[in-house]
């Protein structure tokens, strides 16, 4: 009874002792310490060795010397060249299986590289393996041509980040978009990238923000930057290579059609529309198109139905919208809204109304026009109507308080729509509390091409003001400028379009020059003087 007592103890600590080495030997997160900065390292011994030759793999090992984590594998992990079939990717202990596809054909004499990107991460603090490439080649030798490069935002001059470097044999403006890349790398956060382990050949480079990782350029979606020849990888062999990728102005979509109104036909777009060079407007049988935000606001008779609107974006693509039946709602009063344009005017200018129906007339009668505290009435200079605008202009006074009030039936509508009193209080500004900015280019003339100059004057990204001109050697002057800080873009407008183009593939044409100037703050009653020259 005793020997079968200690035998059932002894059996009871071997297996208390299993149970602990086992928890030892399980991955988790170790409680306390200083923070483990120190990303996992590949265990050569217990991998698949790395680089060899007439490798024909249908399973690679990948071993680490700690227990790790796998992270987003199909978007981290990339193969040059690209492969037909995407591999399966699996941990099994400490170490990264990857699976070709069994219908997978490797290429002929061919190196390939598998890079892990930030995959393969320690469990304790996510570190991640850093820069490893598994490199085999299917043929009796290894590539071993390579070169760097840099790529910033064309726009912001910022480094371009986990943009997607390819290079293509094909050199088909049609290429980029229905074939995969010979090779191909991302960039770093500093914008880098390097290709290594390439063949002797004549490659286009083209990069650009693969979002839907298909390895195919999306022309309408995906940012683009190239450099205009093909280069020759023993040419460049060891060099740096620097150029821009440009996201440009993207295009804009149609998201609504609202044609529930009869005479108003509503199209809301995915972004702003302002700018008439982003999205043009074809029409038959509008009377008037207004542009506000994202949204086109047509205005049509009854009587010219059917009407037709085709708008195209900067891309080339089109939607068309027809309006055909009469059978719809009449406008409502109660949707009926009045609003000012120019909040900000000098006493010089006229205060601008807009609404979101025709006016029909103004009855200069039942408008009154006070200064504050003061009741005396102050006439009306000029009433301009416009087909849903009107500008009134009064013997303004700078720094004065105004009280305007237009009493129902002031704006007159079709249908007997009706107002209800609107009522506006503001005070004109003075030109002396305002400031201007003189701009003086500076250009080669002998060399200067025949096309127009953008300039931009922005403040917080918008456009506060806007001139052209085809002078390099030119003064311009924006004026009635409130005081702050501004920043002036000049853009070499190549093909007279009136926006700033990104780089185009087909033809090979880089993205438009723009330069950036920082202005001086402009300060109150100042004129501030700014030499700018075009730099070629």
């Amino acid at each position: 009874m005793r020997h079968r007592l200690c035998h059932i103890l002894s059996l009871c600590s071997v297996l208390v002792l299993l149970q602990v080495l086992t928890q030892c030997a399980s991955p988790g997160s170790i409680q306390g310490g200083p923070r483990d900065e120190t990303p996992p390292s590949v265990d050569s011994l217990r991998s698949t060795p790395t680089p060899q030759t007439n490798f024909s793999p249908q399973e690679i090992m990948i071993s680490f010397d700690e227990w790790v984590k796998l992270e987003d594998p199909f978007n981290q992990i990339f193969i040059s060249p690209p492969l037909e079939q995407r591999p399966e990717y699996n941990l099994k202990g400490r170490s990264l299986i990857i699976n070709f596809h069994e219908e997978e054909e490797l290429q002929e004499n061919t190196t390939y590289i598998i890079n892990l990107g930030t995959s393969v991460q320690d469990i304790t603090e996510s570190n991640p393996v850093e820069d490893f490439q598994f490199v085999f080649s299917t043929g009796e030798w290894l590539d071993s041509l390579g070169f760097d490069g840099v790529i910033t935002d064309a726009l912001t001059g910022e480094p371009a980040e986990n943009v997607s470097v390819m290079l293509y044999r094909n050199f088909a403006d049609s290429a980029i978009a229905t074939l995969p890349p010979s090779y191909f790398v991302r960039t770093n956060k500093e914008g880098e990238f390097r290709f290594n382990y390439l063949r002797a050949d004549t490659f286009q480079l083209v990069a650009y923000v693969d979002d839907d990782l298909d390895y195919r350029h999306s022309a309408e979606t995906e940012p683009l930057g190239f450099l205009p020849e093909p280069i020759s990888t023993t040419e460049i062999n060891d060099s740096t290579l620097s150029f821009t990728i440009s996201l440009g102005t993207p295009p804009v979509y149609l998201d609504r059609v609202d044609s529930a109104t009869l005479g108003l036909l509503v199209l809301t777009m995915s972004d702003p529309i302002t700018d008439t060079a982003r999205l043009r407007v074809q029409s038959e049988g509008i009377r008037h198109v207004d542009r506000i935000n994202n949204q086109l606001r047509m205005y049509y008779t009854p009587d010219s139905l059917p009407v037709q609107v085709v708008v195209e974006d900067i891309r080339g693509f089109r939607d068309t919208v027809v309006v055909r039946s009469a059978e719809k709602k009449e406008f409502d009063a109660e949707n009926l809204s009045v609003t000012r344009v120019n909040p900000t005017f000098l006493p010089s200018e006229a205060m601008e109304l807009m609404t979101n129906w025709p006016i029909e007339a103004v009855n200069p009668d039942i408008i009154t026009l006070t200064k504050e505290d003061d009741d005396e009435l102050i006439p009306l200079d000029t009433a301009i109507l416009g087909f849903n605008t009107v500008r009134l202009k009064y013997p303004w006074q700078a720094d004065t308080n105004y009280h305007l009030i237009f009493y129902p039936g002031a704006i007159q509508f079709p249908e007997d729509i009706a107002h209800d009193t609107i009522e506006y209080k503001f005070k004109p500004v003075s030109l002396e509390s305002l400031a201007s900015l003189i701009v003086n280019l500076h250009g080669d003339t002998a060399t200067a091409a025949p096309f127009q100059f953008l300039l931009q004057l922005k403040q917080n990204n918008n456009i506060v003001a806007e001139k052209i001109t085809r002078d390099p050697n030119s003064s311009h002057t924006f004026s009635a400028l409130k005081p702050g800080s501004y920043e002036l873009e000049i853009i070499w407008d190549e093909n007279d379009n009136g926006i700033w183009d990104p780089a185009r593939y087909p033809g090979r044409l880089p993205a438009e020059r723009l330069q950036k100037i920082e202005v001086p703050t402009l300060r109150v009653n100042w004129v501030q003087e700014l030499e700018v020259e075009l730099r070629e």
